[in-house]
């Protein structure tokens, strides 16, 4: 399923939600899609959607998220990218919704308190965020945050409380764990905790439960392997447990004398721990310094290996260039890695994926606006399925390193591969949170790339503009080609900058659409008298340097001619003035190559002794449908080395070109 299908599919979804309020429904049609990698869409979906409507419509989002996120639906790493889009991305739905800065702080305060957002992603995005709507954002959920009736505040906010208040709430817990004691399954309490449907209120009933077992010893072992259940079924989160046996604390010291207090707290944790609520100091000191190993362990390759990794890597990518096939290309990458991951293990293929990242941007880099497109989309292409953001990641690290080695060769390496690194983000293959740690990683000159990143990403528009940076995804067709060219001669003809010029026809990479230049160039001379002189020195000048081909020139005159007519319907007198240029262009010698050609005799073809028999060679060639030309070569002319022959085989329309020179 491609991700315009994915993203129709979700916006039916959520609207059947809003109105089934079915969030069983949801999660069945999200585990039908089958599509994990494109979760970050939904979460933007729905609260989007929610922002236009009304409070039950947020509460109902708020509420989703939650019980999709407990229920495995959704990873926190996608609920986590849905709102770093949705944060920038806030600028233009303000907009539609004026009122998107304060809702959108308040989704974040909400799913903070949810524990569906990590407690440190607002600190993150503040830090790294370029936009200043987007800051303001994060700066008002935390400044929420520091309430402290926080979880209570949000209760209210959309009317989640609605027939319910905080004491009704207590007392529903109270009333559910009482039934417990008195005999009750672990399924009960779960039902009855959906049903209550305050997953940012359950601390109080840990604090409930924690404080009933501190005052009752005989329920206490009951009571701590419920709150074990709950917690490994996620029907509890753990901060919200940790933030419960905090509140237990004080309670106790505001029940019991200090020392009572203290007593039975340390009897709670001791419990705590036994049920495996809480890690033992000992354990705690060694997950904080533990390092986490991969699946499989997988041996690193030898250097010649990744030698022959990135020799390949750069064949890949250069025959991607010339091909513009980029199913072939990612066909060859796959096939490359068979070859080279023998041994499977994530740890093997970031040790080579990342070469191949910085393979692709640096072969590009000392080529044209074209291949500088096509390598951001080979990026964008083999993600997720081939590269991850990890792989990416770590390319862009070798690449930010070596910036200053690759600035020898290339100027302004550091500004070009800064705008790769944004690139990456506005294409959903790099997060925001890897940028911001690639600059907390990288040291000296080398974050210069990735402040400019963040400058280009910060600018109005900025995804719009970085997208098309290289021409966008049309880079290399046929209409892009003759929208350049015609900004290119537009601005010669209004500073007659030949260096510039020259440096546009080298960009576009197309020799064999040169021709083009050479008609647009025309159309422009016949349509301005201001602009005859300046395109009669630049085609003389491209010709001269050879920048354009002697046969490309010749199709453009030819082209020329098949349009003139048309163009007198807008220019009055154009077949006039196109006269004029012809009789310009022969008197100037413009097309003098023909002549010489012609003049040339050829060792290859031995009836072109001389000159004269050349020109009758070419009298009969030009004069023949292009599909016949074996027939109009006489008898004893070589087709290949007759230069005449030649002349005719580069030519799409002979008969066209003998026009010109009637």
């Amino acid at each position: 399923m491609a991700a315009v299908d994915y993203k129709e599919a979700v916006a039916v979804v959520v609207k059947e939600y809003f109105d089934s309020l079915d969030h069983n429904e949801v999660a069945r049609s999200l585990r039908e899609l089958q599509k994990p990698l494109y979760h970050y869409y939904f979460v933007k979906c729905v609260v989007k959607t929610a922002m236009d409507r009304g409070d039950k419509e947020k509460e109902m989002a708020a509420q989703l998220l939650s019980a999709l996120l407990c229920d495995d639906v959704l990873e926190p790493g996608q609920v986590s990218k849905g709102f770093v889009q949705l944060l920038e991305t806030a600028q233009d739905q303000k907009l539609d919704v004026p009122e998107t800065p304060q809702i959108l702080a308040l989704f974040l305060v909400r799913a903070s308190v949810d524990d569906i957002l990590p407690h440190a992603f607002l600190k993150v995005c503040a830090g790294s965020l370029p936009d200043d709507v987007a800051r303001s954002i994060v700066k008002e959920a935390i400044s929420h945050l520091t309430r402290p009736d926080v979880a209570d505040w949000i209760l209210h906010v959309w009317g989640s409380t609605k027939g319910r208040t905080v004491e009704e709430a207590k007392a529903f817990i109270s009333d559910l764990v009482a039934a417990y004691i008195a005999g009750g399954t672990s399924e009960d309490v779960r039902a009855g905790l959906h049903q209550l449907a305050l997953p940012f209120f359950h601390h109080e009933f840990v604090k409930h439960s924690l404080v009933l077992a501190a005052t009752s010893p005989p329920e206490a072992a009951k009571l701590m392997q419920l709150l074990k259940d709950l917690t490994d079924s996620r029907d509890l989160s753990s901060s919200q447990v940790t933030k419960g046996l905090t509140r237990v604390e004080e309670t106790l010291y505001d029940k019991y004398d200090a020392d009572e207090a203290d007593a039975k707290y340390q009897e709670l944790l001791k419990h705590a721990r036994t049920h495996k609520l809480l890690l033992e100091p000992a354990e705690e000191e060694q997950e904080e310094e533990a390092v986490p190993e991969s699946p499989s362990y997988c041996p690193p390759h030898t250097e010649a290996e990744i030698a022959l990794f990135k020799a390949e890597s750069e064949r890949i990518v250069r025959e991607y260039f010339a091909s513009a096939s980029l199913a072939d290309a990612a066909t060859s990458v796959t096939d490359l890695l068979e070859r080279a991951s023998g041994r499977e293990g994530e740890g093997d293929r970031t040790q080579l994926l990342r070469h191949l990242v910085k393979r692709a941007v640096t072969v590009a880099l000392d080529h044209t606006v074209r291949e500088k497109e096509f390598a951001a989309q080979l990026l964008s292409a083999l993600y997720p399925q081939v590269l991850t953001s990890a792989h990416i990641a770590e390319g862009f690290m070798d690449l930010c390193a070596a910036a200053d080695d690759l600035a020898l060769d290339i100027v302004d390496a550091h500004h070009e591969v800064a705008l790769f690194l944004a690139r990456a983000v506005v294409d959903d293959v790099l997060a925001p949170a890897d940028l911001w740690a690639l600059k907390r990683a990288l040291k000296g000159t080398a974050k210069v790339v990735t402040d400019t990143a963040e400058v280009l990403l910060g600018a109005r528009h900025a995804a719009e503009r970085i997208l098309r940076v290289w021409g966008g995804a049309e880079v290399g067709t046929v209409g892009w080609a003759k929208a350049a060219f015609k900004v290119m001669l537009a601005e010669y003809v209004a500073s007659e900058d030949i260096v510039e010029a020259r440096r546009c026809l080298r960009e576009v990479n197309m020799p064999h659409f040169h021709h083009e230049v050479v008609k647009q160039a025309l159309c422009l001379a016949v349509e301005s008298d201001d602009a005859v002189d300046p395109v009669f020195s630049l085609l003389k000048a491209f010709a001269g340097s050879m920048e354009i081909s002697s046969s490309e020139l010749a199709k453009g005159f030819a082209r020329m001619n098949e349009a003139v007519d048309d163009l007198s319907l807008d220019v009055p007198g154009a077949p006039a003035k196109y006269v004029a240029i012809k009789t310009r262009a022969q008197a100037e010698q413009l097309l003098a190559w023909m002549h010489a050609r012609l003049r040339t005799p050829q060792a290859g073809c031995v009836s072109c002794a001389s000159a004269d028999a050349a020109r009758l060679v070419w009298g009969a060639v030009m004069v023949a449908p292009a599909t016949d030309f074996d027939a109009a070569v006489p008898a004893g002319h070589h087709p290949t080395y007759c230069p005449a022959s030649q002349s005719y085989q580069a030519l799409s329309a002979a008969d066209a070109l003998g026009a010109m020179w009637a």
